[in-house]
C-alpha cells in the first residue's frame, strides 16, 4: 500500500497549509508530523489508508475554551488515494469551530492535498 510519508500541499475552505509527514510509529501514532511547522497529534491507519489529526493552538498560552483559542482548533480526517499511474492525493473533511469562520450551520469543510 502507498505511504503518506512526504511533504503535502493542503488546500480547502480557508486553508493553504503544508503538511510534513516524516514518521509515525508501528501503531500509526504520529511521531514527527507538522502542519505549517507546528507539531500535531494524529494517527495513520495503514489498512484503511486513513489519516486523522488535530490542529491545536500552540501560539496561545491560554488553554481555556475561548473563541480565540478554539478558532484554530481543527479536526481533520482524510484518505490517501492513488490512481493507475501511482500519483497520490489526500481528500477529506475537517471540523472547525467558533471564531474560525465556521457557524453552527456549517462547521464541516472539505480539504485535499498533493505531494510537493
Amino acid at each position: 500500500m502507498p505511504s503518506p510519508i512526504g511533504t503535502w500541499n493542503i488546500q480547502g475552505d480557508f486553508l493553504h497549509l503544508t503538511l510534513i509527514i516524516a514518521a509515525f510509529d508501528e501503531q500509526g501514532n504520529f511521531s514527527n508530523v507538522t502542519l505549517d511547522l507546528e507539531n500535531i497529534l494524529g494517527f495513520w491507519d495503514e489498512g484503511s489508508q486513513k489519516i486523522t489529526f488535530l490542529r491545536t493552538n500552540p501560539s496561545s498560552n491560554d488553554k481555556t475554551a475561548t473563541p480565540e483559542y478554539l478558532s484554530r482548533v481543527m479536526i481533520f480526517t482524510g484518505y490517501l488515494l492513488s490512481d493507475e499511474t501511482g500519483s497520490l492525493a489526500f481528500a477529506g473533511t475537517y471540523h472547525a469551530f467558533q471564531g474560525s469562520g465556521a457557524t453552527s450551520q456549517r462547521s464541516l469543510f472539505g480539504w485535499y492535498g498533493f505531494l510537493q
